[in-house]
């Protein structure tokens, strides 16, 4: 399958709103996930509380608008993975608030306690191996949450700099 890449305006953090306007998005793209499992992965770099001090992670509305849509969608299971950079992972999960709204709509996956498989890179630039959470390379489709910020090292962060978490070198 071709990688695909959309940027969406979204003027709202309303988890309906935006459940709407992915449904929108995947049927348009035609990209078919009856059936399949999904592993979505936000960035929660600094988990806080309340919404105002959460502006360098993906709002807790982002990821369960596009678990709902998924689901509606028909997908079978639906995974939410992130490896917190301040604390173990259950605790970013937990001060984020997203707990409560995942429960029966998709599965958290604490990426520090994932089982990891080896994944080999053939003509690498760099590194030809990598230890991958086991959650994701088993999931038919990957879905990245990003949050538009900037930091010391670039002009902005986007979904190259989510998948910094995914990656040990093996």
């Amino acid at each position: 399958m071709k990688p695909r890449v959309h940027l969406l305006d979204q003027m709202t953090y309303d988890s309906r709103a935006i459940c709407a306007h992915v449904k929108a998005v995947l049927g348009q793209d035609e990209l078919a996930v009856r059936g399949k499992s999904v592993f979505l992965k936000p960035s929660f770099v600094y988990p806080a509380r309340p919404p105002r001090k959460r502006a360098v992670n993906t709002q807790p509305a982002v990821v369960i608008g596009t678990a709902m849509a998924l689901r509606d969608l028909g997908a079978k299971r639906i995974l939410v993975g992130e490896d917190c950079l301040v604390g173990p992972s259950e605790n970013g999960f937990a001060a984020m608030g997203i707990l409560p709204a995942l429960h029966g709509l998709a599965e958290p996956v604490y990426l520090q306690n994932d089982a990891r498989c080896t994944v080999e890179i053939s003509n690498s630039l760099v590194e030809s191996r990598f230890s991958m959470p086991r959650s994701l390379m088993e999931a038919d489709l990957f879905i990245s949450l990003p949050k538009l910020k900037v930091n010391m090292y670039a002009v902005v962060t986007l979904s190259v700099k989510n998948h910094i978490g995914l990656l040990l070198q093996a």
